[in-house]
């Protein structure tokens, strides 16, 4: 009977931790996320429509106005993630994901002048940095935001 609790015991923590190893998908970003700085008021509002379509925008806040920077959308289409961001009335830029690590999204498009890399890193489920750029590391601009 105790090699059975024990073997019970050993599965459940196993199922837990390949749980968790899981990590992050873009679903995760339900939810509107703000940076938490003195000088800059901004972020990002994700509405989840289906398991396949995540609906958003980027906001500037200034003098108490909300005013939406760009249209965004997270599309899963052939088990293929796409980023589709929109500035105004230019075209839509589309961005794939190549790299999904537990913690982080990447989405590329290195046909685009700026950004060709969006990076989701995922600290916990309240606290996120995204990074936007090109392949030259100096180029890349970083975030914090928080999970409002």
């Amino acid at each position: 009977m105790k090699k059975q609790a024990s073997f019970l015991l050993v599965l459940m923590c196993g199922c837990i931790l390949l749980s968790n190893a899981q990590g992050f998908t873009p679903l995760d970003l339900a939810g509107t996320w703000q940076i938490e700085d003195s000088i800059e008021n901004a972020g990002e509002t994700w509405l989840l429509k289906d398991s396949t379509e995540l609906n958003g925008f980027g906001f500037d806040v200034k003098n108490n106005l909300t005013q939406i920077t760009e249209t965004l959308m997270l599309k899963k289409m052939n088990s293929h993630w796409l980023y589709i961001a929109q500035v105004g009335s230019q075209n839509p830029i589309s961005f794939s994901l190549v790299n999904e690590s537990p913690n982080t999204l990447k989405f590329v498009n290195f046909e685009h002048d700026f950004p060709q890399i969006i990076l989701y890193e995922f600290i916990d489920k309240n606290h996120l940095k995204v990074q936007v750029g090109t392949k030259v590391k100096t180029d890349t601009i970083s975030f914090e935001f928080k999970r409002k």
